[in-house]
């Protein structure tokens, strides 16, 4: 009979045994603890913010020297956008005339709507050149920088004259352009002009062109009513405190 004399053993290692003829699976298990602290957490929620008062700032800058720049030169831009779309009302009506005349209806009717729409933004640009304020000009003329001008405005004035450089530059300027390329187009036929010529006026004259040259014109002209400049007041009453920080109202 075997006797068995009660012992502890202490072991330390891998795969230790004890005991005779014993067959031990040894099995590891490693617990890996990785501690990283992400970069930049803290400064996450701070860099939006900071990118969009950037992007804020230059586009106020971009906008009142946009304003200034408008100012020096309202004078010359009014007379264009005024001669150009006026002289084609009147070349447009007379070819009207002349094409009802030789019963060529068609292009009577298309020479018609061309003159009703230069027409039209012929009094939308009165009625910007007329509401462009002549102190602006001044104060455009005689300031050294576009902040100085936009500084020595108030802020209701602020508001009007970025409107009315917006106004003239995003829709007189292309309405008066597509006019004058429409008019141009009445009296010629493809067969007289270059073949390069004749491909941009066919991309430019069709009636999908014309439409949106009659929509810019409407727009213009909406644009340029009292309820058009108070509702311009309302939506955008900013005080432009990035340009001018110590400026009071």
């Amino acid at each position: 009979m075997s006797q068995f004399k009660r012992t502890t053993n202490k072991i330390h290692g891998n795969g230790n045994a004890i005991g005779d003829g014993n067959s031990i699976t040894n099995i590891k298990e490693t617990h890996n603890h990785e501690h990283r602290q992400r970069s930049g957490d803290s400064d996450s929620p701070a860099a939006p913010c900071g990118l969009i008062l950037i992007v804020a700032f230059g586009i106020t800058l971009a906008m009142t020297a946009l304003a200034y720049w408008f100012g020096k030169h309202a004078t010359v831009v009014y007379a264009a956008e005024l001669s150009l779309p006026f002289a084609c009302a009147v070349t447009a009506a007379l070819l009207m005339i002349y094409n009802a005349y030789h019963d060529d209806l068609s292009s009577a009717a298309h020479s018609g709507v061309v003159a009703i729409i230069a027409a039209t933004l012929t009094f939308a640009v009165k009625l910007a050149s007329a509401s462009y304020s002549a102190d602006w000009m001044d104060l455009a003329d005689g300031a050294q920088s576009s902040k100085q001008f936009w500084c020595s405005l108030p802020f209701a004035d602020q508001q009007s004259a970025l409107q009315h450089t917006i106004q003239a530059l995003v829709l007189l300027a292309p309405a008066a352009i597509l006019v004058v390329v429409h008019t141009l187009a009445i009296p010629f036929s493809d067969d007289d002009l270059p073949e390069w010529l004749s491909n941009v006026f066919s991309k430019m004259t069709g009636t999908t062109s014309l439409v949106i040259t009659g929509v810019l014109c409407v727009l213009s002209l909406i644009a340029h009513t009292e309820s058009s400049f108070s509702m311009w007041q309302d939506k955008f009453n900013s005080d432009a405190s990035l340009v001018c920080p110590n400026k009071k109202s």
